[in-house]
């Protein structure tokens, strides 16, 4: 079994190739559906989900694998949505915090529309990511709804992002 990143074959990799641009979305803000859940309950899921798939990630001691695709400062995780209810991407990504999301896509399973979305997650981020759950479960806005409740009351669940992620299925 290979133990480091540098041992892996080449034709695995593709390092030095990205590039960040910087994107405002030009529209009108558009009001979505968003799924009534229990916050403590919910944020209990996703805390677990989370720690499930960080320790995934770091399991490998940092090296990519076949389930697990990692970097030394921090985890590449997907992000899906209920059936039929979108994410907020743009709350998903916190560039001050170097969280940024990588790609977007829809599949359909069950009937039914998912939205996954793979982020970058540095370690250092990981705390800030974790006290938002926990916000989530006991914390009330100034007028009184759920914090943070628009990034994650559609999330159903967190994993370990594999390679296979970065691409769209193909149709």
């Amino acid at each position: 079994m290979r133990s480091r990143a540098s041992d892996m074959p080449d034709h695995l990799f593709v390092l030095g190739t990205e590039k960040s641009k910087p994107y405002t979305g030009r529209g009108v803000p558009v009001k979505t559906r968003r799924m009534s859940r229990d916050p403590a309950a919910h944020s209990a899921f996703l805390q677990r989900q989370f720690n499930n798939a960080w320790t995934t990630a770091n399991s490998a001691g940092g090296a990519p694998t076949a389930i697990a695709f990692t970097q030394r400062e921090g985890v590449y995780l997907n992000v899906i949505s209920a059936a039929d209810h979108p994410l907020n991407l743009d709350s998903l990504e916190n560039r001050q915090l170097g969280i940024r999301l990588r790609t977007v896509h829809a599949e359909v399973r069950d009937g039914h529309r998912l939205i996954i979305a793979t982020i970058f997650l540095p370690h250092s981020a990981r705390a800030s990511f974790l006290k938002k759950l926990n916000e989530y479960a006991t914390t009330l806005t100034k007028k009184g709804g759920v914090r943070h409740a628009a990034l994650l009351a559609n999330i159903d669940d967190i994993v370990t992002a594999a390679l296979r992620s970065f691409w769209p299925p193909a149709d």
